[in-house]
């Protein structure tokens, strides 16, 4: 059937961040969830509302109606699991942003599934599975997973100015396990995760995407890039300033006619390009403004791989720095050069930098070899050529041994690639 007589059509205004195809009815078909969000209306607007769509098992959809609770949440992602082991398959939805109020972190969701033969229902229960999911951060992926192999489904969770957040499934709640990772402060602009036993001991590993490190931020646990927001000039909109270490001191990535046209109190103060040099975030805030503050921070922008130690403890390894160079906004593992073992590839950019940072398109994608426990620049990476806005990948695997890489770039068409078969 034609996507033009799909009922998404009439919802074109919304802006899709992520959709989802999974079983929601349990009838035996896929059914497709999409997640709204961006930033183009105003707070609470109707059009950040998912969607869900039923599938005939003809592959014609229909919106459902009063099947999901009534949200307006600007979101990110979707996935699906059966966390309750009830037999259907339930999700967690991440919020993204929230719109006009950057730094106002977003509701994010657990949503049970709690359909019959009549109706599909999903009801938010994520203040009884774990209420800090609720306001976890800025969610950009997430991911279930059982990385301790007790067949419950647990849940892994990245985002801007978060740490990585793995939650335990302890029959159907979920415990934040901040233990398990071997090196505790790794708060990041993470933009991606994937599963896969790159080892090959049993377990599921775990590759997380970056903003990498070709960046003027060189962020560390004791010089991090800071984001502080509060309504500074008292005009009752949050103003997020972004601060970064140069020669041990924090300064503001914004110019001072950005700045300015933000916070148009502080023309007074720096009224010339020279009063502004020097400035660090106490010249432009008081102590008490600073007190009542978001206050976020980012110790690293590294892409890196989490090794399964047995669900006991995850070893936090940095990939190669020829993997450092853009965003890593997704990954596959497959055997790509055909010599039987298995390879890593990724692929990203970021083009929508502001114009003072540039565009992060450094990055043409790249296969990784995995070698006695750790990474390797692979001999076949001059042969991949993932270039653009990448913002995801998906390996097709065909009945006839056929396999071929889907590529989806920002405000571009997907493109099909083939592999080395």
């Amino acid at each position: 059937m034609s996507t033009s007589k799909q009922p998404w059509e009439s919802d074109s205004l919304s802006e899709d961040l992520d959709a989802l195809f999974f079983d929601a009815d349990s009838d035996g078909d896929d059914d497709l969830y999409v997640v709204s969000g961006g930033s183009e209306y105003i707070p609470g607007a109707p059009l950040y509302q998912d969607r869900l769509y039923t599938n005939n098992g003809k592959g014609s959809f229909s919106k459902t109606t009063n099947s999901l609770p009534v949200e307006a949440a600007s979101g990110s992602c979707a996935a699906a699991a059966d966390f309750d082991k009830d037999g259907d398959l339930d999700l967690f939805v991440g919020g993204r942003h929230s719109p006009a109020n950057y730094a106002v972190i977003p509701r994010s969701f657990i949503l049970q599934n709690n359909s019959d033969k009549a109706n599909t229902k999903f009801a938010d229960v994520t203040n009884q599975v774990n209420p800090e999911l609720s306001n976890i951060g800025m969610v950009t992926a997430a991911l279930w997973t059982d990385f301790n192999n007790d067949s419950w489904p647990d849940l892994i969770v990245v985002g801007e100015w978060m740490p990585i957040r793995i939650f335990q499934n302890e029959k159907g709640k979920l415990v934040l396990r901040e233990d398990l990772i071997q090196q505790p402060e790794n708060s990041g602009w993470w933009c991606s995760i994937f599963s896969a036993d790159i080892d090959d001991d049993g377990d599921e590993d775990y590759f997380l995407g970056n903003a990498g490190s070709n960046l003027q931020f060189k962020p560390t646990e004791q010089e991090p890039i800071e984001l502080t927001a509060a309504d500074f000039n008292n005009d009752a909109v949050l103003d997020p300033i972004i601060t970064y270490y140069i020669d041990g001191k924090a300064y503001p990535l914004a110019s001072r006619d950005e700045l300015l046209d933000q916070i148009g109190s502080l023309r007074k103060k720096f009224i010339k390009y020279e009063d502004y040099a020097n400035a660090t975030i106490q010249d432009i805030a008081t102590e008490e403004q600073l007190e009542k503050s978001y206050r976020f921070k980012a110790t690293t922008l590294q892409s890196c791989w989490l090794e399964n130690m047995d669900g006991k403890k995850f070893n936090v390894k940095l990939l190669p720095d020829i993997a450092q160079v853009s965003p890593i906004n997704g990954f596959l593992v497959d055997d790509f050069d055909g010599n039987g073992q298995k390879d890593l590839l990724a692929a990203g950019n970021f083009f929508p930098f502001k114009s003072q940072l540039g565009r992060s398109d450094a990055s043409t994608g790249l296969i990784l070899r995995y070698e006695n426990g750790d990474f390797l620049k692979s001999e076949v990476s001059s042969n991949v050529w993932l270039t653009g806005d990448i913002r995801d990948v998906a390996l097709m695997k065909f009945k006839n041994g056929q396999r071929r890489v889907i590529v989806s770039r920002n405000d571009g068409s997907a493109s099909v690639l083939s592999t080395r078969d």
